[in-house]
C-alpha cells in the first residue's frame, strides 16, 4: 500500500504542478481553482495515508509552505498565487516536506532567474551586433519576465515545481516511483 501510495502522490503532484507551470508561463497567474485542487489533493492523499491525524500533518505542511513564502509576497517580490501554490503543495508534503521544497524553490527560482537574465542579454547584444541586426530583428524576446505595475516579475510556478520535484527526490517518492514503473 505504501509504494502504491507514494506513486499517486508523485503522479498527482507532477501532473498538478506541470497544469500550475503551463497556467502560470502562458497566463502569468496561477488559478484559484488549481490551487484548490492541488489542496484538496494533497489533504485527501494526506487522510490516505496518515488516517485522520493526516489532516493535521497536510495542515502543518499548508502551513509551513505558507509561512515560509509569505514575507516575500509581502515585500512585493512574489505574486499571490505562487505563495497559495507553495502552501498547496505543503498540503501533499507535510511540514518537513514542505521545508524542504520552499527552500529549494528559492534555490531553482534563483537560478531561473539568474538564466533569464543572462538569455535577455545576449538576445540584446545579438541585435546591437551589426552582423546579426537585420536577422536578430526578427527574434522575439522569451516571454519570461512581464512588466506589472511598474514592476518585472517572472512566472514562479516552474521554480515551484522544479523545487517541489527535488523534494519528492529527496524524500525518496521518486525512487519508489521508478521502482514501481520497473516492476511494470
Amino acid at each position: 500500500m505504501e509504494h502504491a501510495l507514494t506513486t499517486w502522490i508523485t503522479i498527482v503532484l507532477c501532473i498538478l504542478l506541470g497544469y500550475a507551470v503551463r497556467c502560470d508561463v502562458s497566463e502569468h497567474r496561477i488559478p484559484n481553482w488549481l490551487v484548490g485542487a492541488v489542496l484538496a489533493s494533497g489533504l485527501v492523499v494526506q487522510v490516505a495515508a496518515h488516517g485522520i491525524v493526516g489532516i493535521a500533518y497536510g495542515l502543518g505542511g499548508l502551513a509551513t509552505g505558507l509561512i515560509f513564502f509569505l514575507p516575500f509576497y509581502a515585500r512585493g517580490g512574489m505574486g499571490a498565487g505562487d505563495v497559495k501554490l507553495m502552501a498547496a503543495v505543503g498540503a501533499f508534503l507535510g511540514p518537513l516536506g514542505a521545508l524542504m521544497a520552499s527552500a529549494l524553490t528559492l534555490i531553482a527560482g534563483l537560478f531561473l532567474v539568474l538564466g533569464g537574465l543572462q538569455l535577455r542579454n545576449i538576445i540584446a547584444q545579438m541585435r546591437m551586433s551589426r552582423m546579426v541586426g537585420e536577422r536578430m530583428a526578427s527574434v522575439r524576446e522569451p516571454v519570461l519576465f512581464v512588466e506589472k505595475n511598474g514592476a518585472t516579475r517572472i512566472p514562479y510556478a516552474p521554480a515551484i515545481a522544479i523545487g517541489s520535484a527535488a523534494a519528492l527526490w529527496q524524500l525518496g517518492y521518486i525512487a519508489q516511483l521508478s521502482l514501481v514503473v520497473s516492476w511494470l
